[in-house]
């Protein structure tokens, strides 16, 4: 499995005004959650997750590598677990990413949609529905 390396930032402000302001400046807003931790809100820049995750196909990791000086944050493996687009750009609008625990194991499952999305659903593995 191969590993990807992002750079994020923290990010302040919450709904459509905030997330059109970084959008301009090229980033990208996203979310990093899972089992141990609360949801934080990150930005991602845009070019540099299409330019790193584009061209993969299947399961890989991606390590998150905070900016210097962003407090709060560390270095963490994550799975990418939905990201939204422009439906006639095509630009990252938004990203989820799932924090994974290197000492378990998880089970994965592509769900297509028409051919279209692609959703990814994981499953600590002896979790129940």
């Amino acid at each position: 499995m191969q590993t990807v390396e992002i750079t994020i930032e923290t990010r302040t402000g919450q709904g459509k005004g905030p997330a059109r302001r970084l959008r301009r400046t090229g980033l990208a807003p996203a979310v990093l959650y899972g089992p141990k931790r609360a949801a934080v809100q990150i930005a991602v820049s845009a070019s540099e997750f299409d330019r790193r995750l584009a061209r993969l196909e299947g399961a890989h990791l991606i390590r998150l590598l905070p900016k210097d000086g962003q407090n709060g944050l560390t270095e963490t493996m994550v799975l990418l677990r939905e990201t939204q687009r422009h439906p006639v750009t095509g630009l990252l609008l938004h990203a989820d990413f799932y924090e994974v625990d290197l000492t378990k194991r998880i089970q994965a499952e592509a769900l297509a949609r028409s051919g279209i999305a692609t959703a990814l659903v994981y499953r600590m593995i002896g979790e129940r529905d």
